[in-house]
């Protein structure tokens, strides 16, 4: 295994510039490339598949309150910064990057009294190393199948939970409709029977 500690701000890989139908890197990024060589050049070129670990911290934000480490969640894209450290390492730390079989990256904003700085690890991946990578990562494919579906069951359940309250809701408003309908029957009724009644007492009393 190899720990490397760049002292360097971490970059974005830029894309390249055409002029005259020619390609060419930009000179921030080639310059950047350069340093990550340097930084790298008392390294042995490693052989075989590589596991490739990245972790890249950024300036201190002179807002920032916290004296840890705290994770960025802002732009560069954690992909364009390993590819600029990638294309620095090939063919010091490593003959190609092509035997990169696995990458990893990570953002943090530096702690306090910390520099800005990137840190690499490398290491071999037999063909052990491999097949437990692939066993870890189809149980986590599993786990997270298993996941999606415990969240479609749960939430299955909260559809019909809800639509069983749903209904009991119109059940007692149709119920409410019902008794209040009841209620303005009776009053009418109750109504007509008085004016009869009084529509009678007249006509007696006109009668006597």
């Amino acid at each position: 295994m190899v720990t490397l500690v760049i002292p360097l701000a971490p970059m974005p890989k830029a894309r390249p510039r055409v002029v005259n139908g020619r390609a060419y890197t930009p000179a921030a990024t080639a310059a950047y490339e350069r340093s990550i060589k340097l930084a790298a050049a008392h390294l042995r070129p490693m052989e075989g598949p590589l596991n490739v670990s990245i972790a890249f911290i950024f300036p201190r934000l002179k807002s920032s309150r916290s004296t840890a480490r705290e994770a960025k969640s802002t732009r560069p894209d954690v992909d364009n910064l390993i590819k600029a450290v990638l294309d620095g390492l090939n063919g010091v730390a490593f003959h190609d990057d092509g035997q990169v079989a696995r990458v990893s990256g990570e953002k943090w904003i530096a702690a306090a009294e910390e520099e800005a700085h990137i840190e690499v690890t490398i290491e071999s991946l037999n063909l052990g190393d491999m097949q437990i990578m692939k066993r870890r990562e189809r149980g986590g494919a599993r786990e997270r199948r298993r996941e999606q579906n415990r969240s479609e069951h749960r939430e299955a359940q909260q559809q019909r939970h809800q639509a069983i309250a749903e209904s009991r809701r119109k059940e007692r408003r149709q119920k409410l409709v019902e008794i209040e309908q009841h209620r303005a029957d009776v009053q009418t009724a109750e109504k007509r029977t008085r004016e009869e009644a009084l529509l009678a007492w007249i006509e007696s009393k006109r009668r006597t």
